[in-house]
Formats: structure tokens, C-alpha cells, sequence
């Protein structure tokens, strides 16, 4: 049986400037941010793609105390 867990080892790694200057390229001329970013309803922006290179500078607040989950509910 063959072992199917370095299958993307064979394949060269490809940073997101690479991945983004690829996409450039096959949208002919139109422009990537008016093409392929769009705004959620929450007014967050999307990318068509997240790369390791993008969470370089991620910063994620980490609050002191642990989430609490819980309903009233009364009766």
C-alpha cells in the first residue's frame, strides 16, 4: 500500500505573493480587489484565499477569564 501522507511534499512550497501575483495574472487586466475581495455584512473584508504568510502579524486578544456559556431561562 502506498503512503499517501508526503503526496504534497513533491509539490514546492508557494508563498502568498506568488499565489497573488499567479491570480493577477489570469484575471487578464481586471483588478483583484474589485473582482474577487467582497464584504460581509458584518463589514469584514474576504480574501479568495488565507495563506501562512497572513497570519504572520495575527494578533487574537486572549480574554483573562474563560468564555462562560449560559441561558436564563425563567419559568
Amino acid at each position: 500500500m502506498e503512503n499517501h501522507d508526503s503526496l504534497f511534499d513533491s509539490f514546492p512550497p508557494v508563498s502568498a505573493k506568488e499565489w497573488k501575483q499567479r491570480i493577477q495574472m489570469d484575471l487578464k487586466g481586471a483588478d483583484y480587489n474589485e473582482t474577487l475581495v467582497w464584504q460581509s455584512l458584518e463589514g469584514i473584508r474576504v480574501k479568495p484565499f488565507y495563506h501562512p504568510d497572513n497570519f504572520e502579524y495575527l494578533e487574537i486578544p486572549v480574554p483573562e477569564e474563560a468564555f462562560k456559556i449560559r441561558q436564563k431561562i425563567f419559568i
